[in-house]
């Protein structure tokens, strides 16, 4: 049975055995909140410190925390309590024992989880709105900690938005959105940028018959993205405001009423106008799949079950990672899923030829629709319009593989049709933050299951020890394992063969498919990137880029920041970088000195 209720999703609430109890302010609320923040994991000491007083904590900062636990625990266990403390101390930290204690942060992502994986879209509504009720304001409220405000509160907010978003898209699809208005005037003034909720109240007050205050709320969101970001509003919100004023009902399951044959000619029948026919070009084998069940896990729990509405899911991470591969695995095991079909398109943002153009992969994407090529339109904005109708409520997947940048991947989105599955080696933070994009990062292999990938690709060649040691120097980077294996396995072969030629010719190979990533940086990145290895350590501060670069702070925390975004350096937060395990390409085009 819970001894102790932590409420975190709005002002700092306590309630032991059913009573609220106090917490003075200041220190006791934040290590209160970074205990609950991590509830079922041992929090260490530096951690908490951090938490406490930010990165330059005092020296006598660990005495301090076991002071200020010893007084939290107390207060929550009360005077004389015969049972065992509520924070129990091990490995180094303390941790609140999971069996005691509710956090209703812990509930909010159960309860999203759960919904996710809901069988119908009753259920998932169901889920969300309990989701969604344990919030009852800015989240930490009360709790003096910088720290815990800066890496949290996003997190928080963040899934908080992403569920309200599926909970209104669910009551549009399902009727009773009228009743979600409040919500989304409360989200929208919070976070006005938010083109996503912008289009939720204009489709809203449509459906409400309120022409004229769709209308109104329109126009207020191009005033405040045109003040803010100046720039304009996207293609979902511009095709709302022409329904609008056409003042055409909800767009059907097969698409926008007045669309089809209209001025771009007839459209043909796809998916299920052809019963028996999946449209979709076949997905190649995208290579070897090694030890991702957890991140295939992740996709089943982030992409939308069968009749759910679309979803636009980001898998990114460094170069050769195996996120080409994972994609392709997912949708053979899942196409089912996707009873209309799957599309597949090589966006060929990092390769040795030219990025992709949109309109480009738009008409082969409707070929692929069975759209003969005369009806296709030349037009960028016309041919998107053709795939969003064409894609309106249809049960598909669309794969777009190894993606440039977030202007690439937004002509091709569908809006609420399909579901969208982007692969790309930068973070695409635009997509998710202004196309409710969901981001899925994919890791290099574990030392281990690397070293036993490369024993096995060289057939026993390499002896434990000697692919544990390249592994370790790969970085667990799977195309690097191959490319090496490749190499090995070759070299094998002949008599006179050094394991140092066949490192070097492998490493070249990896360097080189590697080097992509410098493309698609600015000059003042290449030029920071090529003198990180003058860094007093793999652990690279802004201060240190400020030096290295000869740049102030803000611009040096900018360029690292880029670095990170295309994963060429970890963010490990709080103003410090890493440099990664794997092997980094030489940045071309970027003097030194």
């Amino acid at each position: 049975m819970a001894i102790l209720e932590i409420r975190l999703l709005g002002a700092l609430e306590v309630l032991c055995r059913g009573e609220e109890t106090y917490i003075p302010a200041g220190k006791q609320r934040a290590l209160l909140a970074s205990l609950a923040l991590n509830a079922g994991r041992t929090v260490a000491v530096d951690e908490i410190a951090r938490h406490l007083w930010g990165p330059a904590h005092p020296p006598s900062a660990r005495v301090t925390v076991r002071g200020h636990v010893k007084r939290l625990r107390k207060l929550l266990d009360g005077p004389g309590a015969q049972w065992p403390s509520v924070i129990a101390g091990r490995d180094g930290g303390y941790q609140l024992r999971p069996h005691h204690c509710i956090v209703d942060v812990e509930r909010f992502r159960q309860r999203i989880a759960e919904a996710s994986r809901a069988g119908t879209p009753e259920e998932e509504s169901r889920l969300l709105d309990e989701a969604l009720a344990l919030w009852r304001g800015e989240p930490l409220g009360g709790v003096e900690s910088s720290a815990l405000n800066s890496l949290a509160v996003p997190e928080l907010e963040e899934g908080m938005r992403n569920a309200a978003h599926r909970r209104i898209a669910l009551a549009l699809k399902q009727g009773g959105a009228l009743d979600f208005l409040p919500r989304l005037r409360a989200l929208l003034a919070s976070d006005p940028l938010q083109e996503r909720f912008w289009a939720q109240l204009v489709d809203t007050l449509h459906e409400a018959g309120r022409r004229a205050e769709a209308l109104q709320a329109y126009d207020a969101c191009v005033r405040v993205l045109r003040a803010e970001l100046g720039t304009g509003p996207g293609a979902e919100l511009r095709e709302l405001r022409h329904r609008v004023l056409a003042n055409r009902g909800r767009l059907s399951a097969t698409g926008p009423p007045g669309i089809r044959g209209s001025a771009t000619g007839p459209v043909r029948a796809t998916g299920k106008d052809r019963p028996g026919e999946r449209p979709g070009r076949l997905l190649g084998p995208g290579g070897q799949l090694w030890a991702r069940s957890s991140d295939l896990a992740v996709l089943d729990r982030r992409l939308p079950p069968a009749g759910g509405a679309g979803q636009v899911v980001v898998v990114d991470g460094p170069a050769g990672v195996g996120k080409t591969a994972l994609a392709a695995h997912w949708a053979r095991l899942r196409g089912e899923r996707f009873a209309d079909g799957v599309l597949h398109a090589d966006l060929k943002g990092y390769a040795a030829a030219e990025p992709v153009e949109p309109g480009a992969a738009l008409g082969s994407l409707l070929r692929d629709l069975g759209v003969p090529p005369v009806e296709i339109p030349g037009d960028l904005r016309a041919r998107s319009a053709m795939f969003r109708t064409l894609l309106w409520r249809r049960q598909m997947l669309v794969v777009l593989d190894n993606a440039r940048d977030a202007g690439q991947v937004r002509p091709l989105l569908p809006g609420r049709g399909a579901t969208v599955l982007v692969t790309c080696r930068s973070r695409m933070r635009d997509l998710v933050i202004r196309e409710g994009a969901v981001r899925h990062t994919l890791h290099p292999l574990p030392l281990p299951t690397a070293a036993d990938v490369l024993t096995g690709l060289t057939r026993g060649w390499l002896r434990r020890g000697a692919a544990y040691r390249l592994a370790m120097l790969l970085g667990g980077v799977p195309f690097a394992l191959h490319a090496v294996a490749d190499t090995v396995t070759h070299y094998a072969g002949h008599d006179r063969a050094e394991p140092g030629d066949a490192l070097r010719t492998a490493l070249a190979r990896v360097r080189s498919s590697l080097s992509w990533s410098c493309d698609a940086l600015g000059l003042g990145a290449r030029d920071l990137f090529r003198r990180l290895p003058y860094a007093p350590g793999r652990t690279i501060r802004v201060e240190d880029g400020a030096a290295l670069a000869g740049l102030p702070l803000e611009p040096a925390h900018l360029l690292l920041d880029e670095l990170a975004e295309k994963h060429l350096l970890e963010d490990r937060g709080l103003g410090r970088y890493r440099m990664p395990h794997y092997p980094l390409p030489p940045c071309r085009w970027a003097p030194v000195g």
